[in-house]
């Protein structure tokens, strides 16, 4: 496995270098400094949570909440002083609702725990908000965003070589191609794999300003050598749903013809209710699998689903707090493992109503990127990879203040910034006006 860790240590030093030569090349630093260094803070910080590089204890939570809050501060006063107003809309603000949600019925249903404890699951909402007032003051575009994540990431992956424990053992569900699961710096294959096509994806979006082929063989191999079956399934649904919505881009007409505005709309409409309701066909199956388990279907997680299940009762509409779900493995009627589904977490932790306001969340994303001359193709992919991976893994805890808030930053960046709500009114519009037009082109 020497080689390959070697291999992988050459790959991520190349893709550092090729981030940074994108970033001196369209001037990011120069653009927006304060904003740049934020976002880097937020996104390294965050991933080096995730390893075991620095502490993963209470004051390391409470340094990287407080470089957030500063660097929004700033960015705030900076746009005070500027005059220049916020971009931010109201549905940017969804994740940290689902955040606060979570606390509060955690808080509501757990009130014999610790006051303290509590109240540091508010901590993450504070978080989120910091984030998405970040996000909507920066001088930055996305694909600047992505750069700053495949930075993150390779400088994260980098010191791999000179651990011990990159390499987990093959179990009885799966082995890797070389002889073990490559976990790098992180706690788990999974961990790794879901960074890895954030990765990918990322390069992709920013393919035509700046080509890193070191990046996509870096990210390429971490996730073929993590034998994540869940990420690798979520990234190909991605692609198709990349290519599909390339096609239609590809298809549409740059005449400023009325009549061509029609179709165009009628593609978007088309386009936004096939992925709507793939969307709700993903979260239907995530949930069927999820009362259909076995105890070993899905690698042993059917056991975890079953006993959160059993766990959650009848209390489907409010859910029990995650602290409960942690008291509940003290006593061991819980396995020590996380519920390995974004579903089962949202329904125990914050119930029907979190699982539908992250439902909602990804239908604005997904609305909002479809209508976008920026970035259609990759928010509507984005999108589709969490949800796929929800199914089987849990991506986001709203009530845990670590790395795993960095995968919000594209959708929040998208939500906060787009003109999408202008857009859908024209093409309501023009959809209303339809007969009309035909008549005036004829």
């Amino acid at each position: 496995m020497t080689p390959i860790l070697d291999l992988i240590t050459v790959l991520a030093i190349l893709s550092v270098i090729s981030q940074l030569r994108s970033i001196y090349r369209t001037a990011v630093i120069a653009r927006d400094w304060l904003g740049f260094i934020g976002m880097f803070v937020f996104t390294f910080g965050g991933l080096l949570y995730e390893t075991a590089l620095i502490p993963q204890t209470r004051i390391t939570q409470f340094i990287l909440l407080l470089l957030l809050v500063l660097f929004s501060s700033a960015l705030t006063l900076r746009s005070f002083l500027s005059r220049v107003s916020s971009r931010l809309r109201r549905t940017a603000l969804l994740p940290a609702l689902i955040s606060f949600l979570l606390f509060f019925v955690n808080a509501l249903m757990n009130e014999q725990g610790l006051a303290s404890l509590l109240m540091a699951r508010l901590l993450p909402t504070i978080s989120l908000i910091a984030l998405t007032l970040m996000l909507s003051l920066v001088r930055l575009t996305l694909t600047d965003l992505c750069r700053v994540s495949v930075l993150a990431i390779s400088l994260v992956i980098l010191p791999s070589l000179l651990m011990p424990g990159v390499w987990r053992a093959c179990d009885k569900f799966k082995c890797g191609p070389f002889g073990g699961l490559y976990s790098g710096p992180f706690e788990s294959e999974n961990t790794a794999a879901l960074f890895a096509v954030i990765g990918i994806l990322s390069i992709f979006f920013c393919w035509k300003s700046g080509r890193s082929y070191s990046g996509i063989a870096l990210m390429s191999l971490v996730l073929y050598a993590t034998e994540s079956r869940t990420s690798q399934l979520a990234f190909l649904v991605a692609l198709l749903s990349w290519g599909l919505i390339s096609i239609t881009n590809n298809s549409r007409s740059s005449s400023y013809l009325i009549v061509d505005e029609q179709r165009q709309s009628r593609r978007l409409i088309i386009s936004l209710r096939f992925f709507r309701l793939l969307l709700v066909s993903i979260f239907a199956s995530g949930f069927y699998f999820l009362v259909s388990a076995e105890p070993e279907s899905f690698s042993n997680r059917g056991g975890i689903w079953i006993r959160g299940l059993l766990a959650l009762g009848p209390d489907w509409v409010m859910g029990l707090g995650m602290d409960r779900w942690s008291f509940l493995q003290s006593v061991g009627l819980l396995p020590p493992l996380f519920p390995h589904s974004q579903y089962l977490l949202l329904l125990f932790g914050g119930g029907a109503l979190a699982v539908v306001a992250l439902f909602a969340l990804f239908n604005c994303a997904l609305k909002t990127s479809l209508v976008s001359n920026e970035y259609p193709a990759f928010g509507t992919a984005y999108i589709m990879f969490l949800a796929v991976m929800g199914i089987t893994e849990a991506f986001w805890n709203p009530v845990a203040l670590d790395g795993h808030n960095l995968i919000a930053v594209p959708v929040i960046y998208i939500l906060a910034t787009s003109h999408a709500g202008r857009s859908l009114s024209a093409m309501s519009e023009v959809q209303k006006n339809q007969p009309l037009a035909l008549k005036s082109a004829i």
